[in-house]
């Protein structure tokens, strides 16, 4: 009866699990590109909260963009490695480090 009581115990815990997820307020796009203005990565954090990635996670220049998941809106800022963190600037940047 015990063992049983374990394997109820586990479905209930998984099933729960599996149907909870992350809802986040934004979607963001956020696209890396090198010196010469080149994408050399991507990455998506969607609404539901599911994350897709392709290409390097890093570059000379970061693009983001958020659009809100209720439909109300869009927002992107350009940002710069500095050497140590992403620093925010006006751009689009020219093909320069």
């Amino acid at each position: 009866m015990r063992k049983y009581g374990w394997v109820v115990l586990i479905l209930l815990v998984v099933s729960l699990g599996a149907s909870v997820s992350a809802q986040y307020p934004t979607d963001n796009y956020f696209t890396y590109y090198d010196c010469s203005l080149n994408v050399v990565g991507t990455r998506n954090r969607t609404c539901g909260g599911y994350v897709y990635t392709s290409g390097a996670q890093s570059g000379a220049y970061l693009f983001r963009e958020w659009y809100y998941c209720d439909g109300d809106g869009y927002m992107s800022q350009w940002y710069y490695w500095n050497g140590s963190s992403w620093t925010a600037f006006s751009g689009p940047p020219g093909p320069n480090c």
